[in-house]
């Protein structure tokens, strides 16, 4: 059927008003509408990332009640954007991937930075280390003239970086501009040069750190020029620089290459060097300060913000994970500028590439910790090491340690060239379904999962101590070791350490704090260690103990007292007065809560049930809805999904133990159920209608008009058909060699004239546009045609050789 321009107009006018009208039941995006789509990884099943069978929403009526066990999305409350996640491009895991077979190296490349439909994870974030750190073979910077304060003799071509990490890291980024990813690479320094540093014990060395700050105060400028030439060298190769952050771990003198700075001198340091120097070179560079545990997070947060020279310098604050949850530290922070930003710099588990059961807590640990920094208004979360060896390295200290992938060319661990760990299944649960430009959003459970039964050494630095149902668990096995006071009249030093062996954590006081208040938590055992030292005392006159506190000479105990404000929450040390709550009795290695019976002490908490839900536009239009949900409990949870702004829910959901999901659908409208929704769904509901309804007339009309302009030209192209015929066939025609043809509604000819005595001859072309009438043609039809003479020379000008002439009839 041909259509005419007005025809096709109508036909396209009307298809746009019915897709319109019918965008609530039809969408480009990949996630079906209506329905919730899940993704699971699970210990003791060959699930990792597996998509599961997708399950349908119901609207719920506006008089019916909510399921129990739920969990409510409210997407229209708001809270922090996602940058994205990511890992370290440390040089042990350049070194790792070029020892790969090409084949191998492609599939590590894929595996991190591929888009997520493709088989990726879709990094976005990535670390990089200004000069060497521990897992470097040996040290090395950019600056080998000693005092050269103008960097006159900087290695501009970081040729160190050039053998492995920069070839590393080029290959990532163009996996990632395949993809369509924007990577927004950091850098952080753990040491300058030797030679700008504050001697130890008389020697300058990258190793270690002088207390309080390392870096000497006249070689600050130079320092901040140094880090500036670095990006700028970066950039030459290929590598855009997005952020920095001031230092690696200020608060530790770590055995490797380190750097202390107190929260003031770092203040200062961003305000007089390293800010204005990278306004003035790199303008659009970010600047993160602190990048060290989260405990203190709070407490830089105060001085680095409270002067406003500083502060303008200072984008955010980094942040690593190896002193525990610490969550609240970090809404503190938040509170404290809400217009910067947290960002999780740096997290593994240590020491070794675990196996099973052990790597799937570290997993579960993991998980745990992004759930938590990301519902307390973290941006980022950045995994370490990329990849490490079997032995978790190299690492020229020996500080080896796990990593989502191992490399392993002589297949030693017998799992092929790329190991991959549960932790690189854990972390695509966040990574691909939670882009860059996420917006995390309000998600509260109105249940309580079941508790774990996690084994002692699952449990890390950090670990709070808290009150749960004496279970005889590993977490709950204290063992006291003795030692000798170091000064005569003194009390011999006492720690109470967990059984495990595997475990070797002590019970130790947070930050080394005596303050009324201070929690208690597990760490590495330190023989010796203040923090360590706890007595168990029999109480005069009882079958009870108390807990007491060395390092404030005995005169402070454990407490329970925050537990009957919060359940399951921590243990703090209050003084020694004898009351309830410091009472304890003994149950084998166990300590039971003479205040609260059945509850004992604690090595870590066991929250084990954790979500965070997030929304982002989708292709096509529309918003998608992710809930990652996270069960390391020994029993599955069972829980509907209930979206508050559309009234609509998920029921009979269930997360297997120790599994990871995420979840996602397209956001539905706003339930009519809403205040205000009503009347909006309805005009909302007559609008769609409408357009559907004036589509549909607008392409049936099309589709008439078209067909009665198809048969109108049938029937005109069978009228001059008959005519033509006829017209051949008539006494002045017949045996003149004309010849006809149609086009459109006019009548064709072409006219043979020979020479003659008369006439000069030669072909003569024209059209007749004869009239219609109805019944016919006009003027008579046929028999007016017989009747036509060739036109005399008066009129052949206008029928000459191939002019067009204007017929009769």
């Amino acid at each position: 059927m041909a259509f005419t321009l007005p025809s096709r107009l109508l036909v396209v006018l009307g298809i746009l008003a019915v897709v319109i009208g019918s965008t609530e039941f039809a969408s480009a995006s990949l996630i079906e509408k209506g329905f919730i789509h899940i993704t699971q990884t699970e210990r003791g099943s060959s699930d990792r990332l597996t998509e599961k069978p997708k399950v349908a929403f119901s609207k719920l009526p506006c008089d019916q009640e909510l399921e129990e066990d739920v969990i409510k999305i409210n997407t229209e409350t708001t809270y922090q954007q996602i940058l994205g996640f990511g890992g370290a491009f440390t040089e042990a895991a350049a070194i790792n991937y070029f020892k790969l077979e090409p084949a191998d190296r492609k599939r590590a490349i894929h595996s991190y930075f591929a888009k997520a439909k493709d088989g990726g994870h879709a990094y976005s974030i990535g670390r990089v280390h200004i000069n060497s750190c521990d897992f470097s073979p040996d040290s090395y910077h950019f600056a080998p003239v000693v005092n050269d304060t103008r960097l006159e003799y900087f290695d501009e071509n970081v040729a160190h970086d050039t053998e492995k990490i920069l070839p590393f890291l080029l290959e990532a980024l163009a996996e990632s501009r395949e993809a369509g990813i924007e990577m927004r690479i950091f850098a952080s320094p753990w040491s300058p040069p030797e030679w700008m540093k504050v001697p130890v014990d008389g020697e300058q060395s990258m190793i270690s750190s002088a207390d309080p700050n390392c870096l000497l105060p006249e070689f600050q400028a130079t320092w901040a020029k140094y880090i500036s030439k670095f990006i700028t060298a970066y950039q030459k190769k290929g590598v855009p620089i997005w952020g920095i952050t001031v230092q690696n771990e200020p608060e530790f003198a770590a055995p490797w290459e380190a750097c202390k700075y107190t929260a003031s001198y770092m203040r200062d340091f961003v305000k007089h060097h390293l800010g204005p120097t990278m306004r003035a070179d790199h303008p659009d560079l970010k600047i993160m300060a602190f990048d060290h545990n989260k405990d203190h997070v709070h407490l830089w947060a105060n001085v680095m913000y409270e002067d406003p020279e500083a502060a303008q310098y200072v984008d955010g604050l980094a942040v690593h994970w190896y002193t525990g949850d610490y969550f609240d530290r970090l809404e503190q922070a938040h509170a404290t500028a809400p217009e910067k930003f947290l960002l999780a710099s740096e997290a593994t588990d240590c020491p070794g590439i675990a196996d099973e059961p052990l790597n799937w807590h570290r997993a579960e640990a993991l998980a745990h910790d992004i759930l938590g920094d990301l519902a307390s208004w973290v941006v980022a979360w950045t995994d370490w090491n990329l990849l490490l060896d079997p032995e978790g390295g190299p690492n020229h200290l020996g500080n080896n340690c796990d990593a989502l992938m191992v490399a392993d060319p002589e297949n030693t661990l017998g799992q092929g060239p790329l190991m991959f760990q549960p932790t690189y299944y854990f972390m695509g649960h966040f990574s691909r379904f939670v882009p860059p430009g996420a917006t995390h959003v309000a998600a509260n459970a109105t249940f309580t999962a079941p508790e774990a039964n996690v084994p002692a050494e699952a449990v890390s630095n950090g670990a709070l101590l808290a009150l749960f149902p004496c279970d005889d668990g590993e977490r709950q096995q204290w063992g006291q070791t003795f030692s000798a006071a170091g000064n005569p009249g003194e009390r011999d030093h006492s720690s109470l350490h967990l059984q495990s062996a595997a475990a070797d954590k002590c019970m130790d006081i947070v930050d080394g704090a005596t303050i009324d208040g201070t929690l208690l938590q597990v760490w590495k055992c330190y023989p010796g260690s203040d923090n360590q030292n706890f007595g168990v005392d029999i109480i005069p006159g009882t079958d009870k103990v108390q807990l007491s506190v060395g390092a404030t000479g005995f005169t402070k105990c454990a407490d329970t007292s925050l537990h009957n404000v919060v359940k399951n929450n921590r243990m703090q040390i209050m003084p020694c007065d004898g009351r309830l709550s410091q009472q304890w009795v003994r149950r084998g290695d166990a300590f039971e809560s003479a205040e609260h019976p059945g509850m004992c002490l604690t090595a870590g908490g066991k929250a084990v049930f954790d979500k965070a839900a997030f929304k982002h536009p989708v292709e096509g239009g529309g918003e998608a809805v992710t809930l990652v949900l996270l069960n390391r409990g020994d029993q599955p949870v069972t829980f509907s999904v209930y979206d508050e702004h559309s009234r609509r829910q998920v029921t009979g959901l269930s997360a297997p133990p120790h599994s990871m999901q995420t979840l996602q659908y397209l956001a539905p409208p706003q339930s009519q159920c809403n205040s205000g929704g009503a009347q909006r769904a309805e005009m909302e509901t007559v609008g769609r209608v409408f357009l559907i309804l004036l589509g549909v007339v607008v392409v049936v009309t099309a589709l008439l008009v078209a067909l009665y302009i198809r048969n109108k030209k049938y029937r005109r192209s069978q009228l001059l058909g008959g005519y033509a015929g006829a017209l051949a066939q008539t006494d002045e025609l017949q045996g003149r060699g004309i010849q006809l043809a149609m086009g459109g509604d006019e009548l064709q000819f072409v006219l043979e004239e020979e020479e003659d005595e008369d006439e000069e001859g030669g072909v003569y072309r024209g059209a007749i546009n004869p009239t219609f009438e109805e019944g016919g043609l006009g003027g008579g039809g046929h028999e007016s045609f017989a009747k036509l003479e060739y036109p005399d020379e008066e009129a052949q000008p206008a029928l000459g050789r191939g002019a067009a002439a204007e017929g009769s009839n």
